[in-house]
């Protein structure tokens, strides 16, 4: 309890969301696509509904893991070739900054 007050007064303290990965994700692609080409939003979109939205939708933001990350990854990489991989962690290392400037997570 002391540690939230401390929080607050510093202006740290992150309001907890029951948004999900799946929500957030398609919230950020759709916040995004003004400023991306349209072959990058379809990339994007593509990897993000096929992809990463199935094996991590269900997990709320705030519950979002390291090692949640780290097994997506791992299951990825045993069917995608790496080019892929990066590709993929570039749209969701994007996103988790865009959530944290928004202070979503």
């Amino acid at each position: 309890m002391a540690k939230r007050i401390v929080e607050i007064e510093e202006g740290s303290y992150i309001e907890p969301t029951k948004m999900r990965v799946r929500e957030f994700f398609i919230q950020y692609l759709e916040a995004r696509k003004i400023n991306l080409r349209e072959t990058t939003y379809y990339n994007s979109s593509k990897h993000i509904n096929n992809r990463n939205i199935p094996k991590l939708s269900n997990i709320p933001m705030q519950k979002l893991k390291g090692i949640d990350l780290e097994k997506f990854y791992s299951d990825l990489s045993e069917s995608m070739k790496p080019t892929t991989v990066r590709s993929i962690h570039q749209i969701i290392r994007t996103a988790l900054s865009y959530a944290m400037r928004h202070k979503i997570v």
